[in-house]
């Protein structure tokens, strides 16, 4: 069972479909800027795919660096009421932001 599980995550790497810990630094330069500050917003500021799906720009202040996570008209419902907060990530997310803001 151990090396099924092997098999299929080196056919699933050669495919380009699965990512490990070792390889953001990688992946990141190599995607397109719409993906790279989507998983950049994921990685830096540690946010789960519904809550990154449903952050708007409005509620991303490049002043303080502080993302406010929110329930949106895309995205109504959050986990829990502990879910909406606001958050400071990681530095080199503000960078990529800029670089998509600007194209």
């Amino acid at each position: 069972m151990h090396s099924l599980a092997l098999n299929e995550t080196a056919s699933r790497r050669a495919r380009g479909a699965f990512v490990t810990a070792g390889d953001p630094t990688d992946i990141m330069p190599k995607l397109p800027l719409y993906w790279r500050a989507f998983y950049a917003t994921l990685r830096y500021a540690g946010l789960c795919m519904g809550e990154a799906c449903g952050l708007e720009w409005v509620k991303v202040d490049l002043d303080r660096r502080v993302l406010s996570i929110q329930p949106s008209a895309e995205h109504p419902g959050l986990k829990s009421v502990s879910s909406e907060r606001p958050i400071k990530p990681f530095r080199e997310l503000w960078p990529i932001l800029e670089e998509w803001l600007a194209n």
